[in-house]
């Protein structure tokens, strides 16, 4: 179950990257954003799903929103390094345990975004293959 609640910290990480395009200046609020989940953030994501009727995401984003709610401060990121900071301190939450309600509620939310990333690297590997498939 942890795998599961680092793939969703890797997800969330992955996501904040695609965001950061354009140019420096517009990078780091995306940079600043990875590894940081708040309140606010939860809370849109909540009313989103719900309004789309994802009740899947919105148990997910929600037994997130109330095990965020108790912990510690987030750390302050500026950069590469303290970004990996962050993920470290993420996993080391990750470890000392998740609530059962996250690992339920946020594990078809990880199998779907694996899937994706599944697909996409399929999608990929036939691209870069010299022959066309049938």
């Amino acid at each position: 179950m942890k795998t599961i609640a680092l793939l969703l910290v890797v997800s969330f990480a992955m996501s904040g990257c695609a965001v950061a395009q354009s140019t420096p200046q517009d990078t780091q609020p995306a940079v600043q954003s990875i590894g940081t989940i708040t309140q606010t953030d939860l809370a849109s994501a909540i009313a989103s799903a719900k309004a789309a009727g994802d009740t899947v995401g919105q148990n997910c984003w929600q037994a997130i929103s109330d095990w965020i709610g108790v912990q510690p401060v987030k750390p302050q990121i500026t950069g590469a390094i303290s970004g990996v900071e962050a993920l470290r301190i993420a996993n080391g939450r990750i470890k000392s345990g998740l609530p059962s309600a996250v690992h339920v509620n946020c594990a078809p939310v990880v199998i779907d975004a694996q899937n994706v990333m599944l697909q996409l690297g399929l999608i990929a590997a036939t691209k870069a293959l010299p022959i066309p498939l049938p």
